[in-house]
């Protein structure tokens, strides 16, 4: 199906926008303005013909594929306010898979079209609903499989770097009202009695201009930064890892268990890609000391914090690394700590393996194990470092490639940065008293900038490579 369609809303769209698979709820959405003729078909004969109010409207679908009726919820928003901007209706149904594809079935063969990849949001954009960065938040939202990277577009979705620019877009405009008035009024020279004032009014939205692009600069340094967090049982090899990986002996090593209490971080390049290590303590609290000098409470205190400091690291992590001395038998510790983590977002690291061969680590993996990559290493050999260096750098390019606010970070930036441009040749060209119309130019260049940023000029190839990205039914 051509992506030009994604552009036509004058027809009416329909998939399904809930998960795959069997649950409780499956939600059907459809959008546009031939959304309740179609709808009316699947419903019983003494259905309204058309609301008249949104609301929640309690029903059964009849005649889909020779079902007996279906109980459903009707979510019934009515043009303009709506997700899109048109009439829209979401129907919650039970979550059986080929019942919600039978209803979407039936919706298609009554005149409906399948929605395209981020279609419903490419939607609500073009009716004004949300500017490009608010769009491009929510993919990154939708997209977020770690804590900080939630966060972050939640706060752009709220309008963090939006609302910003649509301030300095307003002083702009305003500024190019002034400038295109002495155009009009020549044999007034409007333009130099307020000179100064279009000067000051220029130069503050270039500082605006400036701070956000710090923003900016700041979270995508933020965001190119691979985090890798080394984690396991204590005295499991990860602080010789550590160690071994930066090059320098940051970390205290020691036999006796428990001697990391803090966290540590360094950062390196591999192969090109900028990795944030982090050397955490184990995960498992250590016995009380048994020097006379710290009572047991304030050990276990300081072990619990160290506790809580390694749990906020591995959540935040983008790569755990989890170590398993290759020398001694599988923990149950370990066994527990690996059904908390996800095959995508973790390495088992072998470590000690100058110890015993990577034939004797394997033949104690568990069997559930099988899902993780794994990885033999010795911090006193060297082995498996290269290629581990190799893994987390291909693994942060990946990461940058396919992180939705990554891009939305860069598109942004670039068009900032030459808004900011335009408006420091704009200043030049006030302070030397040069011609308005050039003058004028330069500030309708820095709105068409601004303008990029939130969506207000666009290319259909631009929308089709960030709608494209979103699930059908989004």
């Amino acid at each position: 199906m051509p992506s030009n369609l994604r552009f036509q809303v004058d027809d009416t769209i329909a998939a399904v926008s809930s998960g795959v698979g069997p649950a409780v709820r499956a939600v059907v959405r459809v959008s546009g303005p031939g959304t309740w003729p179609i709808l009316r078909t699947l419903l019983p004969p003494n259905a309204p013909p058309q609301p008249q109010h949104r609301g929640v409207y309690e029903t059964h679908l009849v005649g889909v594929a020779s079902l007996p009726p279906i109980p459903v919820l009707l979510l019934v928003f009515l043009h303009p306010r709506s997700y899109t901007g048109q009439d829209l209706v979401e129907m919650h149904m039970p979550g059986s898979p080929p019942l919600v594809q039978a209803v979407l079935a039936g919706l298609l063969a009554r005149g409906a079209r399948l929605a395209l990849p981020g279609e419903f949001t490419l939607r609500a954009f073009l009716a004004g609903k949300m500017d490009l960065t608010r769009a491009e938040a929510l993919l990154a939202v939708l997209y977020a499989d770690r804590a900080d990277t939630l966060r972050e577009a939640l706060e752009q979705f709220a309008g963090n770097l939006g609302t910003p620019l649509v301030r300095v877009k307003e002083r702009l405009l305003d500024l190019l009202a002034e400038i295109e008035a002495s155009l009009d009024f020549p044999e007034e020279d409007l333009l130099f009695s307020v000179r100064e004032v279009l000067l000051a009014q220029c130069r503050q939205a270039r500082e605006e201009l400036g701070q956000i692009l710090q923003r900016i600069e700041g979270r995508g340094v933020l965001r190119e930064t691979f985090r890798v967090v080394l984690t396991g049982r204590p005295n499991a090899g990860k602080s010789s890892l550590f160690n071994a990986l930066i090059g320098e002996p940051a970390a205290i090593v020691s036999p006796v268990p428990g001697t990391t209490r803090d966290y540590l971080t360094a950062t390196r390049q591999y192969n090109g890609a900028l990795i944030e290590l982090i050397d955490t303590a184990g995960m498992e609290p250590v016995e009380a000391a048994s020097d006379a000098a710290f009572s047991p409470l304030a050990v276990a205190a300081i072990s619990a914090q160290a506790q809580t400091f390694r749990q906020q690291q591995v959540a935040r992590a983008s790569l755990v690394l989890y170590c398993v001395p290759a020398d001694e038998p599988v923990h149950p510790e370990d066994v527990a700590m690996l059904e908390q983590l996800t095959p995508e977002r973790t390495l088992l690291v072998w470590t000690k393996c100058d110890l015993a061969t990577f034939d004797e680590a394997a033949q104690k993996l568990p069997a559930r194990w099988a899902q993780f990559s794994s990885l033999c290493t010795s911090a006193v050999t060297g082995q498996g470092l290269a290629e581990l260096r190799q893994r987390l750098a291909a693994c942060a390019r990946c990461q940058t490639a396919t992180d939705p606010l990554a891009v939305s970070l860069g598109r942004c930036q670039h068009h900032v940065r030459c808004a900011a441009e335009a408006l420091e040749r704009a200043e030049w060209l006030l302070e030397r008293q040069e011609s308005p119309e050039l003058l004028a130019i330069e500030v309708r260049t820095a709105l068409d900038e601004l303008g990029a940023v939130l969506g207000e000029v666009y290319t259909e190839d631009l929308l089709d490579r960030i709608f494209s990205r979103f699930c059908i039914g989004k």
